[in-house]
């Protein structure tokens, strides 16, 4: 019965036609896609005519800026989160190194990536005890997952610092909190 198989098997691919449609096929592709790339460079080289587009008008009145408005951010918020550890040293549990309360001067810094920064929006709007608790411990479980000292408690600050153009305003501490671990 496996012998039939592989003999079935062997003269279809043996068999020139299937093989030359699937070569054929793979030739026509690469053809067209060829002839797309040439003529789209031709266009765009001004060499062949590309047809010609509606120019829409747009009135200031119908643009919306939904992302800024009616409520733009008004202050940058970061979130500090310091460790004690069992051998008594204070570490930054999110970041890693000594626990800062300034702002990281490199862009989106202050968070490890954007769902970071919009889970901890979450957290920090919610009011919502049981999630702020859990999210300290998933710090401490991270950390101590990961280095030999564990984290005893952690403090989570959320500093805050007004946005102004040409000013700069000084840092607030928003919200602190101790948590067991």
């Amino acid at each position: 019965m496996g012998e039939q198989r592989t003999n079935r098997i062997v003269a279809l691919v043996g068999d020139k036609g299937v093989l030359a449609a699937a070569k054929g096929a793979g030739r026509g592709l690469a053809t067209a896609l060829l002839i797309i790339v040439v003529v789209w460079n031709a266009a765009a080289l001004g060499y062949v005519e590309a047809p010609s587009t509606e120019v829409v008008e747009i009135s200031p009145e119908e643009t919306r800026w939904d992302m800024f408005a009616p409520s733009p951010p008004t202050e940058d918020v970061w979130y500090v989160a310091v460790g004690t550890l069992d051998s008594g040293e204070r570490v930054n549990v999110i970041h890693g190194g000594d626990p800062e309360m300034n702002r990281s001067d490199r862009q989106w810094g202050a968070y490890p990536s954007a769902r970071w920064r919009k889970y901890l929006e979450v957290v920090r709007w919610s009011g919502d005890d049981e999630l702020r608790r859990q999210f300290a411990l998933g710090l401490c479980a991270r950390w101590n997952a990961t280095h030999s000292t564990h984290v005893e408690s952690l403090t989570v600050r959320v500093l805050s610092q007004p946005t102004r153009p040409n000013a700069t305003e000084p840092t607030q501490l928003s919200s602190a909190r101790t948590f067991g671990c």
